[in-house]
């Protein structure tokens, strides 16, 4: 029989050997998908709501006209080989099991990762990291993780992409163009 001590230094052991949850399906799926891509591009974007925000004034009385106006697209960025392997790591390695608080601010995306098979946009995945909410049409029918907008969060920093920007004077510059 074990004593407590054994089962207690095994299990020291497992975690200084860095023993992580496995990867839940939606983690699995969403890895498969980065892997598949033939191109994987990181957009940075307005949302409706930043020209909402920009004249509360005269936007309340045009809502319809607002929402669609085109978006802007600020920046974006092909991901290279080394960027997907990390975004597949980082996508991998999240809890599946986290849980956190939900947000009950409205879903306001500025960032999306677009993946391209055979020259054509197959999928993507809108991340609002002000709400901490994703919406990505995945077969698995799945919500993802509570911590998996803290893995692309660190994902979007790590390769130039900060979460947050003052995104209202963003798109009064582009539109005053």
């Amino acid at each position: 029989m074990l004593s407590w001590k054994k089962l207690a230094l095994g299990c020291l052991l497992m975690l200084a050997a860095g023993c992580k949850p496995s990867p839940g399906p939606y983690q699995t799926a969403f890895a498969s998908l980065v892997a598949r891509a033939y191109r994987v591009v990181l957009v940075e974007h307005s949302h409706w709501y930043d020209d909402l925000y920009s004249d509360v004034g005269y936007w309340s009385q045009h809502d319809a006209e607002l929402s669609a106006l085109p978006e802007i697209v600020y920046r974006s960025l092909e991901l290279n080989t080394q960027q997907k392997q990390q975004l597949i790591g980082t996508v991998a390695s999240t809890d599946p099991k986290s849980s956190g608080i939900a947000s009950a601010c409205t879903f306001e995306a500025h960032h999306r990762l677009e993946f391209y098979i055979a020259g054509k946009r197959v999928n993507q995945v809108e991340i609002c990291f002000q709400c901490g909410d994703i919406q990505w049409q995945s077969a698995i029918g799945e919500a993802e993780p509570d911590a998996m907008i803290k893995s692309l969060d660190n994902f979007v920093n790590s390769v130039g992409f900060p979460p947050k920007r003052d995104w209202v004077k963003l798109v009064e510059t582009a539109r005053s163009k």
